[in-house]
């Protein structure tokens, strides 16, 4: 009975040069859409990489320079503790070579949320207040 599939080098690994993967660099910086002002959900773009393909992104939102516990996904409600403070979005980018991270341009400083023009604000007391007026509804 012949034998088939016998061919020489049977055993031998051929070995093929790799070339390595280029780990992610940032060449377009990250972007943040959205109002400085608390209750505004912000966005971040993870801005353009240069890099060997798959890149995965990682969001890491910061108050002051500070990394914000939990604030990992591409949006971020701002909240009281933002107010007065200047955001930023760092993204990271990971490919099978490394991982390289870019910051978002700055925004805010973070304001309070604006009472709606003709809004009714109420003042409740027993007394006069400081300018002299009785408390009660004013339409300011």
């Amino acid at each position: 009975m012949p034998v088939v599939g016998l061919h020489m080098g049977v055993g031998r690994r051929s070995r093929r040069s790799r070339s390595p993967v280029n780990p992610p660099a940032n060449t377009v910086l990250p972007v943040i859409s959205g109002n400085a002002q608390i209750g505004v959900s912000l966005g971040a773009s993870t801005g353009s990489w240069s890099g060997q393909a798959p890149i995965s992104f990682a969001f890491q939102w910061c108050r002051g320079g500070i990394a914000i516990p939990g604030a990992t996904g591409a949006s971020y409600l701002l909240a009281s503790a933002d107010a007065g403070a200047i955001i930023t979005c760092v993204i990271t980018a990971t490919n099978a070579g490394g991982s390289a991270s870019a910051t978002s341009a700055a925004l805010g400083p973070v304001a309070l949320p604006r009472a709606p023009s003709g809004a009714l604000i109420t003042f409740w007391g027993d007394g006069v207040n400081s300018e002299g007026a009785a408390p009660g509804m004013r339409n300011w």
